[in-house]
């Protein structure tokens, strides 16, 4: 061989050489993180670029949803494996049955296989109190767990429905919005659009109504609870052991539209009275275990029930997301800070880039490595690193 190209061959071999040993450091640099924050736990199931998110499914015992890319998704257990596949990007469940989509449509089937509702249905919503919303086309449905119809509504694509809570479904059209009793298949209470444009359930016996720009809650008769206060508009709202995070209009009524400086932030019990202000708070966590978790623009806190911080958290970059980046802001309040829920003295904490795991002290056990983190089951902890979704055991 000629010395020239020789000496040419050799120096691009070199070069070769080097770059994918610096592909093969970045590589392993990439997981030197992840191998140093779950050192001390176990890999249920290694992170697999695989799946796209995993899921509750409300299903008793450890069974969830593992989204792939596509309508697609399985139905794994609490070590990983496969139990079932479904055409759609969801797997709802109650007790040991869970739905499925076969040829578009969707039904419902217990563990061993037996289907317990044919897919007939376009979508078949998660069961409450033995009911479930679905719909087919733009015709909604109330159905109990045997799949028998307990109420229809006309087909007609400006119509919504949803579940309340358990017999209780709303029906919002032409104008009007009502709540439906779907046992006696009785209407039980009826509003124009402008009063009430839709109700979710805070707890049993106790609903969140939308009306204009605000919220305000409903008693267990659907009237006016908390002397008609007004709240601010935004993220689904629940009671948790007692006590539920609001944004309350100081001196306003469901439909006024508040400044920013006349909201009060915290806390309220299940009488309407605010127990815990939250000054400088724009998100709060349910409770568990007696504590919750308090995010503010430049930090986040945990407190116990009677207000007391437990520790406190600086942010690596501010939380007021505003303008532009609202998509932004939805994934970071719905998929991100609603993850910070304590279970067995650990909680996800979200640190403004990513989240790990940390103890009652705010002490972290995971380091925050972790694109979004949850717990999906007990002691079962689904991460999201790089893309890639996998289970921990801790």
């Amino acid at each position: 061989m000629n010395k020239k190209y020789l000496t040419i061959f050799v120096m691009l071999a070199v070069a070769s050489s080097i770059a994918l040993g610096v592909i093969a450091y970045r590589a392993a640099s990439a997981q030197l993180p992840l191998v140093k924050a779950v050192s001390q736990y176990d890999w249920v199931m290694e992170p697999t670029a695989e799946y796209i998110a995993i899921e509750k499914t409300g299903m008793e015992g450890n069974y969830f949803t593992a989204r792939v890319n596509g309508d697609k998704a399985f139905l794994i257990d609490e070590h990983g494996k496969k139990l079932d596949e479904t055409e759609t990007g969801w797997i709802d469940g109650y007790g040991d049955v869970y739905t499925f989509t076969k040829n578009g449509k969707t039904g419902c089937k217990n563990l061993e296989g037996k289907v317990l509702i044919p897919p007939t249905y376009d979508y078949i919503d998660s069961f409450d109190g033995g009911y479930a919303e679905s719909y087919t086309g733009y015709r909604h449905f109330a159905i109990d767990t045997e799949g028998r119809v307990r109420y229809r509504t006309p087909d007609d694509e400006d119509l919504q429905f949803n579940q309340i809570s358990g017999r209780y479904f709303g029906e919002n059209y032409r104008g009007k919005y009502k709540v439906i009793d779907v046992e006696s298949g009785k209407t039980v209470k009826e509003w124009n659009e402008a009063e009430c444009g839709e109700i979710r359930c805070a707890k049993p016996g106790l609903y969140l109504a939308r009306g204009g720009d605000s919220d305000y809650f409903l008693d267990e008769n659907f009237e006016a609870a908390f002397d008609g206060g007004a709240y601010e508009w935004g993220v689904e709202r629940e009671f948790s052991e007692g006590l539920c995070y609001v944004e309350k209009i100081k001196d306003a009524f469901p439909g006024d539209v508040p400044a920013e400086t006349d909201k009060m932030s915290g806390y309220i019990d299940e009488k309407g009275r605010m127990v815990i202000e939250e000054e400088g708070s724009m998100y709060g966590g349910d409770f568990s275990e007696g504590k919750a978790v308090v995010y503010g623009a430049k930090e986040a806190w945990a407190i116990d029930k009677s207000g007391k911080k437990l520790f406190t958290l600086k942010m690596k970059k501010n939380l007021a997301i505003t303008g532009p980046d609202v998509d932004d802001a939805f994934r970071l309040h719905v998929y991100i800070l609603n993850g910070s829920v304590f279970q067995h003295g650990l909680v996800p904490l979200y640190d403004g880039k990513k989240m790990g795991l940390a103890d009652e002290k705010g002490k972290w056990v995971l380091e925050p490595v972790f694109d979004d983190m949850d717990f999906v089951g007990d002691r079962l902890l689904a991460v999201e690193y790089h893309g890639k979704w996998g289970m921990i055991r801790v």
